[in-house]
C-alpha cells in the first residue's frame, strides 16, 4: 500500500480538493474528556470508551506449563546458540579482535549447533518449536560456513 498524505507538499491534487472542503472541528482536551468520564462515572453512567476500575488483588489466570526434558533441552541450547551468534556479531564488529577469539566462538557455535540438531530431531515434527531451534541451528551452521569460507576475513 502506498502512502502519500503524510506531508503538505507530497499531497496529489485530488487529495487536496478533499481536504479542502472539510471543516475543521476543534480538538477537545484531555481536561474535558477526564472531566465528562468522571461525571459520568459518579452519575452511574458507563463510558464506552473509559475502562473499568480493576482491584489490585485480582488473580491473574495463569495457567503452568510442565516442560519435557527434551524441549527444555533444546531451549537452553537455542539460548546458547543465540548467545554464541551474538558474541560473534560483537566481534565481528570490532577492527580490533584477535582471530583466536573469533575462532573459539566459532568453535562453540558449531558444537551448539551440532548438538542443537540432535535435539530438534526428537522433537515431535508438528513443534512449532522444532521449526524455530532449525532456524536457528541452520543460521549458527551457516555463519560457521561463511566464517571458515573465509567470508569475514579482512
Amino acid at each position: 500500500m502506498k502512502i502519500d498524505t503524510i506531508l503538505p507538499s507530497s499531497l496529489n491534487n485530488q487529495d487536496k480538493k478533499s481536504i479542502q472542503g472539510k471543516e475543521k472541528t476543534p480538538a477537545t482536551s484531555f481536561e474535558q474528556v477526564l472531566k465528562k468520564a468522571k461525571n459520568s462515572y459518579q452519575e452511574g453512567k458507563t463510558v464506552s470508551s473509559v475502562a473499568e476500575p480493576c482491584t489490585v488483588n485480582a488473580p491473574l489466570s495463569v495457567t503452568p506449563v510442565q516442560l519435557t526434558n527434551n524441549v527444555s533441552t533444546a531451549l537452553n541450547m537455542a539460548e546458547d546458540a543465540l548467545n554464541s551468534l551474538e558474541k560473534f556479531g560483537e566481534l565481528l564488529s570490532r577492527p580490533e579482535t584477535q582471530p583466536n577469539k573469533l575462532e573459539r566462538v566459532v568453535t562453540e557455535m558449531s558444537s551448539t549447533a551440532r548438538k542443537l540438531e540432535e535435539v530438534v530431531s526428537s522433537l515431535p515434527q508438528e513443534s512449532s518449536l522444532k521449526t524455530m531451534l532449525e532456524q536457528i541451528s541452520t543460521l549458527a551452521a551457516k555463519e560457521v560456513a561463511k566464517y571458515e569460507r573465509g567470508d569475514y576475513s579482512g
